[in-house]
């Protein structure tokens, strides 16, 4: 059983912007179901991503309140086995820690290995790879949706969900790239990102596969998102 997950928020950095909404959907691995969805906007007094996410702060002002929204939250978290979430460190960073820290992340971005879609893809663009419709907005209750139809389909295609998933629990540790810089290309293929502000181009991944990495790499503390 996973909780998928995902927020919107009044911008991007957790310690300034707060989380405006909150989407999360307990999903039944061995059955390929979805069991319980909830979504909630959540009070707050600004919204600075408006333009994007299209929530009036006006309606913001009538949302409940955080501890409602989390507690809710917790409680599905509490019947499952794991969160999941597409780029998953943003989502994670966005959560109260208590809640956060309740259950391990799963990120559909970086950890699984979809039959028809390699790393790093949009989850728009993975969606479309496995053959399914999107309706695409920046609502939170959106994107778990869709994860919950690949998820699905993915079963459909004989994939058996609880080891697809189980591989996203494996160990992780953030590596740096080592690769000259000829092989960004490379890199970047890889998965890793590049953060401009310290120079280096970063991933979080399972230990066991940094070893076939066809680059050097080096463990380093995890990365802020």
């Amino acid at each position: 059983m996973v909780l998928i997950t995902d927020v919107e928020t009044g911008g991007l950095d957790p310690e300034v912007h707060p989380c405006i909404e909150v989407a999360a959907v307990l999903y039944d691995a061995s059955h390929a179901c979805v069991v319980e969805s909830y979504a909630s906007l959540i009070l707050a007094s600004s919204n600075e991503a408006e333009a994007i996410n299209r929530i009036p702060v006006s309606a913001l002002a009538n949302a409940p309140t955080p501890a409602v929204v989390w507690g809710t939250v917790s409680e599905l978290a509490g019947r499952a086995d794991a969160f999941v979430a597409h780029n998953a460190p943003f989502d994670k960073s966005f959560y109260p820690t208590d809640v956060a820290s309740l259950r391990p992340w799963i990120d559909t971005k970086a950890d699984l290995m979809w039959p028809r879609a390699t790393l790093g893809y949009k989850l728009v663009v993975l969606a479309l790879a496995h053959d399914l419709g999107v309706s695409h907005a920046h609502r939170s209750m959106v994107d778990c949706d869709l994860i919950a139809r690949l998820f699905t389909r993915v079963h459909e295609m004989g994939v058996e969900l609880e080891v697809f998933l189980r591989r996203g629990l494996r160990p992780k540790a953030t590596f740096l790239s080592l690769a000259p810089f000829e092989d960004r290309a490379i890199v970047k293929a890889a998965g890793f990102s590049w953060f401009p502000e310290k120079k280096q181009w970063l991933r979080t991944m399972a230990i066991e596969d940094a070893r076939s990495l066809p680059f050097q790499v080096k463990e380093v503390p995890d990365v802020a998102r």
